[in-house]
């Protein structure tokens, strides 16, 4: 497994005391994304954009993450940002 999908997983399953887990494979996504891996970039966005799981919803960090995502290719951020009327 990819380790972008096993962070991927970790943010997803986080409930309540696992809050310091989704925070550190945030930091973990947040290398992937700035060493150009769209999959981490879209994963970001869509984790602030959402917020949960101990992260705070941020809107703009969400749209900046889904938006560099798309730029890299990623069919799911650019539909995100589509459904969500998101300029990239």
């Amino acid at each position: 497994m990819h380790i972008v999908q096993i962070l991927s997983e970790i943010l997803s399953r986080c409930s309540g005391g696992i809050k310091a887990n989704s925070i550190e494979a945030l930091k973990h996504l947040k290398l992937a994304a700035n060493s150009g891996n769209s999959a981490a970039m879209y994963i970001i966005g869509k984790v602030y954009w959402n917020g949960g799981n101990g992260i705070e919803k941020d809107k703009r960090q969400g749209v900046e993450y889904l938006k560099k995502a798309t730029l890299n290719g990623h069919p799911k951020a650019k539909k995100m940002c589509i459904e969500n009327n998101i300029s990239y």
